[in-house]
């Protein structure tokens, strides 16, 4: 049991037992008990072990790709992409049962599952001990306190259904938590559509709003910069990093409001002009948002005001909640954007969620063509597969004008040997026992769906609560501390970009990380 494990620490580390799971062969060990001492090693703060990824036949997809036919439509007759046992109809079996021992995206749903789970208790138990304001914490007493409410909760006798059940009941209060965090920082900060209806004569009210939040967290970063404190993530990247980029994005706004800075394309040769009118952009280097600026000068003067009110909903976000969640230019050379926390989260927080359109099982059997050709377009990896089989498609999704501050998932990127993943994508459903319609909260829900679901019988029976919508989101499974945001897209396909990289099971030690980041120096 899950117990017995706790008792094989290793001084501060916790002994990984193989995941030999992955394969053909018998699943007859306890999926569970490989699972927790991965997570528990993930949730360790002197240790960094990666999460997992299945072989090329079992990978489940979380964002897919279009180099492979029907790659998107798992009851297509083509194959799903994943394999002869990849079914779009997942199977109820339990761990030790044949069924799983056929079907590698049960085990990873299940990995998957018992890692967020695990870091979900440990939250929970780490805020009612008190969180960061308690100087007399003992972090691992918490993670102990976490592995024995897992075994009390039999992970290895339940069946998928009843992980999946677990889960959601774990992510949902936290989710009414977020939005509602979102309503009080909304409710405190002027609409940047005001902005819109108003004549210019009229900002300057509310404009002083955002720039006092601007001003001091401008302040914050810079004193943070120059006088820095032990990183309270243990196992985090550098937080200068993040901090100096934030720097640069607030004098970035700061500069355009008060007209100290000359616009890029006023500097722009009538050949340059030329040269950029066919797609409007302004041919300059992207600056700390990783936006650049097009020759429409009305259209940079309104993204600059949504990452003002942006940045000022992070702050605002960071002061009630701990930490925010912004998008800036990403620290992977060439990467574009990325998502960065801001401030601190614990193990098992939400940090984004996947915006866009949903799609049910039912209405991916029979596409018309012309809606599969549409699916099929997936160059930016911006789909993604739930282990039910909805499937999310973020292509059309916004990453500047935001109703949720947070429905930035499609945009946090992959990870590398010298950035290992902390955080994990995973299905969450919006019910109505959240009672989102009448809290106000509703219009915070990221997703619609691309056509109006056939309620079953069978359907209704597997879902605990009515799903007023299907969704996904990000939890992490580390501590986080102004650091940008990673998590393993699995691939559907063998056709794979050149920058992506396959994260294994127990990669990534911190040796590793060391040797991987002076190799890119």
């Amino acid at each position: 049991m899950i117990s017995s494990i706790v008792q094989r620490r290793l001084g501060p580390h916790w002994r990984r037992i193989p995941s030999s799971y992955y394969g053909s062969g018998n699943a007859t060990t306890s999926v569970s008990r490989s699972i927790s001492t991965t997570a528990a090693s993930s949730l360790m703060p002197d240790d960094s072990s990666a999460p997992a990824s299945q072989s090329s036949e079992s990978r489940q997809s979380f964002h897919t790709t279009s180099t492979q036919q029907n790659w998107w439509n798992p009851f297509s007759s083509g194959g799903s992409g994943g394999g002869a046992n990849t079914s779009g109809i997942l199977s109820s079996s339990k761990t030790r049962g044949t069924g799983d021992a056929e079907d590698p995206r049960q085990l990873q749903e299940r990995k998957d599952a018992t890692l967020v789970l695990l870091a979900l208790t440990f939250r929970r138990l780490w805020l009612e001990e008190g969180g960061l304001a308690s100087t007399s914490l003992d972090r691992e007493k918490v993670i102990d306190m976490a592995f024995d409410e897992l075994e009390k909760e039999d992970l290895d006798s339940k069946t998928v259904l009843q992980m999946r059940q677990t889960l959601q009941a774990g992510l949902q209060d936290q989710v009414v938590e977020v939005f509602q965090h979102f309503v009080e920082v909304d409710e405190s900060l002027p609409n940047p559509n005001v902005f819109l209806e108003k004549e210019e004569s009229d900002h300057s009210a509310d404009m002083s709003a955002y720039n006092s939040v601007l001003v001091m967290e401008l302040e914050n970063a810079v004193d943070q910069l120059a006088n820095p404190s032990p990183n309270k993530a243990e196992k985090g990247a550098d937080p200068k990093t993040f901090l100096a980029l934030k720097r640069k994005a607030i004098e970035t706004l700061m500069e355009k409001q008060q007209g100290t800075s000359k616009e890029a394309t006023d500097e722009m040769s009538e050949d340059e002009e030329t040269t950029s009118a066919d797609d409007g952009v302004a041919w300059v280097d992207a600056d700390a948002f990783g936006y650049h600026e097009t020759i429409d000068q009305e259209q940079n003067e309104q993204i600059r005001l949504f990452q003002t009110y942006n940045m000022c909903r992070s702050a605002r976000l960071k002061a009630s909640n701990g930490y925010g969640v912004v998008a800036l230019q990403s620290s992977l050379p060439g990467a574009g954007r990325g998502v960065y926390i801001d401030g601190f989260c614990p193990a098992g927080s939400i940090v984004a969620f996947q915006p866009g359109v949903v799609w049910s099982k039912e209405h991916l059997i029979a596409l018309p063509i012309e809606e599969e050709r549409q699916l099929e377009k997936n160059d930016n990896y911006q789909m993604s597969l739930r282990p039910d089989d909805f499937l999310i498609d973020s292509r059309q999704s916004p990453y500047t004008v935001l109703t949720n501050p947070w429905a930035v998932g499609h945009i946090i990127n992959h990870p590398t040997p010298a950035h290992p993943p902390n955080c994990r994508s995973v299905m969450v459903n919006f019910t109505s026992a959240m009672d989102l319609k009448s809290s106000k909260l509703e219009s915070y829900v990221p997703n619609k769906y691309a056509k109006p679901r056939n309620l079953t019988l069978l359907g209704s029976l597997w879902e605990q609560d009515v799903v007023d919508m299907h969704g996904m989101c990000l939890v992490t499974t580390r501590d986080v501390c102004n650091e940008e945001l990673f998590y393993d897209y699995r691939l559907m396909t063998p056709h794979r970009p050149s920058w992506y990289q396959t994260v294994q099971d127990n990669a990534y030690t911190n040796d590793e990380v060391e040797e991987a980041k002076k190799e890119q120096d």
